[in-house]
């Protein structure tokens, strides 16, 4: 199971007391950006990912693999459902081959 990043960066300022103009103030990212990380609405980039790990004293890299985690999680997800889509469009594709 892997989890958006948002969700780490959240309990990480729940546990500082950290507020989202806090994050701002220490990342120079917008207050926009912020809350849609925090809000699962936004993935992280690379840049953000450096800021955030710098104001957090964690590894730079820790958001942006935490997000391809996430990312790669997702696209698993729905692979299936893809793959089923695919069959299903070549049993239609066989069946009018019939007509």
């Amino acid at each position: 199971m892997a989890f958006h990043p948002g969700e780490y960066l959240r309990d990480e300022m729940e546990a500082r007391g950290w507020t989202v103009g806090d994050i701002v103030s220490r990342t120079g990212l917008t207050m926009e950006d912020v809350e849609a990380i925090c809000g699962e609405r936004k993935s992280v980039s690379a840049v953000e990912s450096i800021l955030l790990g710098r104001a957090l004293d964690w590894q730079e890299d820790f958001f942006i693999v935490t997000q391809n985690k996430y990312d790669m999680h997702l696209a698993r997800q729905a692979q299936p459902v893809h793959d089923q889509l695919i069959l299903l469009q070549a049993a239609r594709k066989r069946a009018m081959a019939y007509d």
